[in-house]
């Protein structure tokens, strides 16, 4: 089983994420000492494709879905901003999308999910 990976966004943006596809997160995180003291995650999303090309697309200010994302991704204050990912299997992705975006009810998700999510 795969575990979370993180980079500072400023990275993602620059290198893009690795891995083969799945969940990922765009999370603003403080730290003290690099201890995370209080995360917000602002977004969740998965893909089939690399995380790289994915998270491409999303800075590409031609190609966003989600302009309040790329108003994000594009602010030149990138403090404390990280891109989580985590490498799922495709059925499995769409699960821990649809259970993300419901507990954590991120503020720059479109899509919101009610009722049971985590069955």
């Amino acid at each position: 089983m795969s575990t979370w990976k993180h980079i500072p966004l400023d990275l993602a943006l620059l290198l893009g994420p690795a891995g083969a596809g799945g969940v990922y997160l765009v999370v603003r995180v403080d730290r003290v000492l690099d201890v995370p003291t209080r995360m917000e995650v602002l977004y969740v999303g998965r893909t089939l494709r690399p995380f790289r090309r994915r998270f491409r697309e999303h800075a590409d200010p031609w190609r966003a879905h989600n302009q309040r994302l790329n108003a994000t991704l594009l602010d030149p204050d990138l403090a404390g901003l990280e891109l989580w990912v985590r490498e799922l299997e495709p059925k499995d992705a769409r699960r821990a999308e649809r259970i993300l975006i419901h507990w954590l009810k991120p503020k720059l998700n479109k899509i919101r999910y009610k009722g049971d999510q985590h069955g």
